[in-house]
């Protein structure tokens, strides 16, 4: 199956019982980012999406679904 950016944040977040408070703490956002980002509405900035990769341990190409 194909994940969508939101998808994949979302599931990984859920997957490591983390809620949407801890995650914006860890990449220094607010809540309001984190969930505009699950939802879709919004896709992070590069520097954004640096800081969820080294928050969560993934790569880049695999967050954004390239993998």
């Amino acid at each position: 199956m194909n994940y969508t950016f939101a998808e994949r944040l979302r599931n990984l977040r859920l997957e490591l019982n983390l809620t949407q408070d801890q995650v914006a703490e860890g990449v220094r956002y607010c809540r309001k980012t984190v969930i505009d980002w699950e939802m879709g509405k919004k896709l992070p900035a590069f520097d954004a999406i640096i800081s969820l990769c080294k928050y969560f341990g993934v790569s880049a190409d695999w967050l954004l679904g390239l993998q």
